[in-house]
């Protein structure tokens, strides 16, 4: 008798939980299409349009960004970057430097973490147009992007760049 007792409060416990409290479940989802909007303004305002402006409103000043090994930073040398100042000079090297277009194809939100899956299509330093697929991991901490992970297929980019 005790079990059974036990299996409904348990489960009254969790029906209550799922529904008693709709504004805190719409203050979270909010949030999260709030942080999707940040990545979305991070790579097609910052990165494609070459506007650096936003970054202020959307970077913590204390964010980190790490990227690909093989491609480090002019700023630090490495491929990791700390606070607005390093994030924001790299950025304005990087678009200033390369031919890029490209595309957000999908944008995945769960609580603090943001997935942006782009392609972008950059020119070689010979003239050769290159597609290459990058996921990027945002983290957001206090309403601002806290951290950010640049994966790209490097494999990818070398295959299209031999081929032509």
């Amino acid at each position: 008798m005790k079990s059974i007792l036990a299996i409904v409060i348990a489960s009254l416990i969790a029906i209550g939980s799922n529904t008693a409290c709709p504004s805190a479940k719409a203050e979270v989802k909010n949030e999260v299409e709030n942080n999707k909007q940040m990545a979305r303004i991070w790579f097609e305002e910052v990165f494609v349009k070459e506007n650096l402006v936003p970054l202020d409103t959307i970077v913590h000043e204390n964010a980190t960004m790490t990227m690909d090994p093989s491609y480090p930073s002019k700023v630090t040398g490495t491929n990791k970057l700390t606070g607005i100042k390093e994030i924001k000079e790299h950025v304005k090297n990087y678009t200033s430097a390369a031919d890029t277009t490209g595309n957000v194809k999908d944008i995945v939100g769960e609580g603090n973490t943001v997935v942006l899956f782009r392609t972008v299509t950059m020119k070689t330093p010979q003239g050769t147009a290159v597609d290459v697929p990058w996921v990027t991991i945002f983290k957001f901490k206090n309403g601002k992007i806290s951290e950010i992970t640049h994966v790209h297929d490097t494999l990818h980019e070398k295959n299209q760049t031999a081929k032509k």
